[in-house]
């Protein structure tokens, strides 16, 4: 059933991922992580002369799925059932009554825990308490949990509190052992219960890496998390409840609460409406938390399961688009609610996410503009979309983030947008006007590196200027030039870590330095200690996996892109990159991994079409030939440039070489020829361009042709070297 407020919480839905209430944690249903004894003994029992600060802030951090939530709730109950630690547990989407915990601490004399999950719902809230309890020197211990990219991207601001980070990883044999003992006793074992004992710890050491979320379904009923999940949504009868679920996705997609007053609004249920009317269709997939009415909010069980559900309730770019401008545009921002919904929603990272095609964005925040009610953080986003879309417009970028500084005074990250965009112009221009914006970026990036309370990313701007100015120099003839340009870049980046060590943006852009002066070694050290820190970031992935296949070390590649794939399983950089790699490195002919991640490379329609054509090109060679001419149908039909359209890319190899194949020519034209090879379906098209005047000229009707074999958006093409 629907865990409504703190009621009893069945040992079923706890292993299909509800953890709301105290119930799973009190009758001992979850498995005793070794991490949840570390942070016990390490910091709940320290004595207060081990203590180095006053004020400590610990995060608890892996990815979607992995149980940090569970294991937040265990550390808190212990800590004051076992070990009687005053522990205040936050379980609420609202604002985090700082006055009344300060109260709290003042009163007893003694330090209090505090344990919150999701941190990046309430950096703000955290920044303002950690401030005020080291202010006032009172102790407080802060336990958050949350994902290491929402970390990373979200809660940077709480980096200068963070005492340590405590990784949960996949579980150990003892673990899984205890798993087992578990769900046996409370006959959930499912699909493994006539197993022998060694065949299901089989079936959950045969998952290790992935998800325990994602683990417990698949080894308990036999099917794929998404074959699961998609049935659950499948088999909700009523329509209405259905689309309650499917809004209530579509922003917990992104970590966004759903509050009563937003389902209210969107769908006209209030609450009392829903628990007569949709509380039994939505039985197991949704639940229910807060304690009064303003307060009750509808979440899906988990992050990762909302985003699936999104994907397969709108299979198609318009259904998806019409949705989201549905639910954008009946929001009302004059709630505080709405309004922090609003901003999540057109989040630009969030939205490129999402749809593909840039114009379906661009449309987003047209139609959502009668919403905004000139927001700032709004005109901040769309200024951001018209920087780093595919369809840039620097002019429209500055209008909007002239509008940003007008509504938003306070708003100290405008000046590093600013300065992004001034950098992306200097990236454009020429000769004096270049130097120009370079300096008016630098003035913005020192600015917002001095207002905002994380520093880094007026850093990370600055590192990028100097990149960009090193990368000027290294095209010029002028010693001095370089050496001038070395130096400021070093130093550059010597600063930016000397205020932020542990950044992994930062440490991203030192390893691009060293890179262009030659040092691979400085480059490798600063890119493993940045994956240390972020391995959900597929961009410090691709730079290290590179450097990694450069050296021949392979595995070690293969290593980095599946740490991502953990945190992110949906990420298209690291599917890509292990893509390329079964395609090329470790190609074997007809390869299922390599067809697998190449299809989750991209989303239809989004432009990247080099994946695309590589889909296509291994769909050609597992011998899924109507499956290639239908993906080849529709991506002929894609908007390109003639240069994208025409290239012929994966020309197919053995051993680094590439293969020649001999074909028979059927038809002969102007400017192309079909050939048909023994092995094959359909023809492979050979273009004039691809081949010598003189061999052109010998070829006719019948005749043995022999090339190498690639591919292109229109279908297999054939060059003769």
């Amino acid at each position: 059933m629907i865990a409504y407020l703190d009621e009893h919480c069945s040992p079923n839905l706890f292993y299909r991922g509800y953890s709301n209430g105290w119930s799973p944690i009190i009758e001992e249903l979850d498995v005793r992580r070794r991490l949840s004894d570390e942070i016990i003994s390490d910091v709940v029992l320290a004595e207060e002369s081990e203590k180095s600060n006053k004020v400590e802030l610990f995060n608890i951090s892996g990815p979607a799925g992995c149980g940090k939530s569970v294991v937040l709730k265990r550390v808190a109950y212990d800590s004051a059932i076992d070990y009687e630690r005053i522990c205040l547990f936050w379980n609420s989407n609202e604002s985090l009554d700082i006055n009344a915990i300060f109260e709290i601490a003042e009163k007893v004399g003694e330090r209090i825990c505090l344990f919150l999950d999701k941190a990046s719902i309430h950096v703000h809230d955290l920044l303002l308490l950690l401030t005020k309890f080291k202010r006032a020197n009172l102790p407080i211990t802060c336990f958050v949990a949350e994902r290491t990219n929402i970390w990373n991207t979200e809660c940077s601001a709480l980096n200068r509190f963070l005492t340590n980070t405590f990784e949960l990883r996949n579980l150990s044999p003892s673990e899984i052992n205890d798993l087992i003992y578990k769900l046996d006793k409370h006959e959930c074992l499912g699909a493994l219960k006539d197993l022998s004992k060694e065949e299901q710890i089989s079936a959950f050491s045969n998952r290790l890496g992935r998800q325990l979320l994602v683990m417990l379904h698949e080894a308990t009923m036999a099917k794929s998390f998404v074959e699961i999940i998609q049935d659950e949504y499948d088999n909700i009868a009523e329509r209405k409840a259905q689309l309650i679920y499917r809004t209530v996705c579509i922003m917990n997609q992104f970590g966004i609460p759903v509050r009563a007053g937003i389902i209210h609004r969107i769908h006209n249920i209030d609450f009392e409406a829903f628990k007569d009317a949709f509380f039994e269709p939505l039985e197991n997939v949704l639940h229910v938390t807060g304690a009064l009415t303003q307060d009750i909010s509808y979440e899906a069980r988990h992050p990762s399961i909302a985003e699936m559900v999104f994907s397969h309730a709108l299979s198609t770019d318009d259904e998806k688009l019409h949705s989201y401008l549905s639910l954008l545009q009946s929001l009302d921002i004059g709630y505080s609610s709405d309004r922090a919904a609003f901003r999540e929603l057109i989040k630009y990272r969030h939205l490129n996410s999402v749809f593909g095609n840039p114009l379906d964005i661009e449309k987003i925040y047209k139609m959502s503009f009668s919403v905004c009610d000139h927001d700032d953080y709004y005109y901040q986003q769309f200024a951001i979309f018209y920087m780093r879309s595919s369809i840039q417009r620097l002019s429209l970028a500055e209008k909007y983030l002239s509008l940003a500084r007008e509504y938003g005074h306070h708003n100290n990250s405008i000046s590093h947008t600013w300065a992004e965009l001034e950098l992306i112009k200097a990236g454009k221009a020429k000769g004096l006007e270049r130097e120009r914006l370079y300096n008016k970026a630098s003035r913005l990036a020192l600015e917002s590196s001095q207002s905002a309370s994380d520093s880094s990313y007026g850093h990370s701007t600055m590192c990028k200027i100097a990149i960009q100015r090193l990368e000027d120099a290294l095209t010029t003839e002028d010693d001095e030039l370089i050496s001038d340009a070395t130096d400021k870049a070093k130093q550059a980046s010597k600063s930016a870590l000397k205020s932020n060590p542990d950044n992994d943006v930062l440490l991203e852009l030192d390893a691009k330095i060293a890179l262009l002066l030659n040092d691979n070694e400085r480059a490798t050290n600063a890119l493993e200690k940045a994956f240390s820190i972020n391995n959900g970031n597929s961009h410090l992935a691709s730079a290290l996996g590179d450097i990694y296949l450069s050296k021949g070390e392979v595995e070690k590649a293969l290593s980095v892109y599946g740490r991502v794939l953990e945190a992110n399983h949906n990420d298209k950089i690291a599917h890509g990159k292990l893509a390329l790699i079964y395609s090329t490195i470790l190609a074997d002919g007809k390869d299922d991994k390599a067809e697998y991640h190449w299809r989750k490379s991209f989303t239809d329609g989004d432009g990247n079409i080099v994946n695309h054509v590589w889909y296509s090109r291994q769909l050609y060679l597992n011998n899924k030939y109507e499956d290639f001419k239908t993906f080849i149908n529709k991506i002929r039909g894609y908007r390109m440039p003639p240069l994208t359209r025409n290239t012929i890319r994966g020309i197919v190899s053995e051993d680094g070489k590439a293969s020649f194949f001999t074909g028979t020519v059927v038809k002969k034209e102007a400017s192309y020829m079909l050939l048909v090879s023994t092995g094959f379906k359909g023809f492979h098209f050979l273009h004039v361009s691809n081949c010598s005047e003189e061999e052109w000229e010998k070829y006719t009707l019948g005749s043995q042709v022999c090339y190498n074999l690639g591919f292109t958006v229109s279908g297999a093409a054939a060059v003769i070297p």
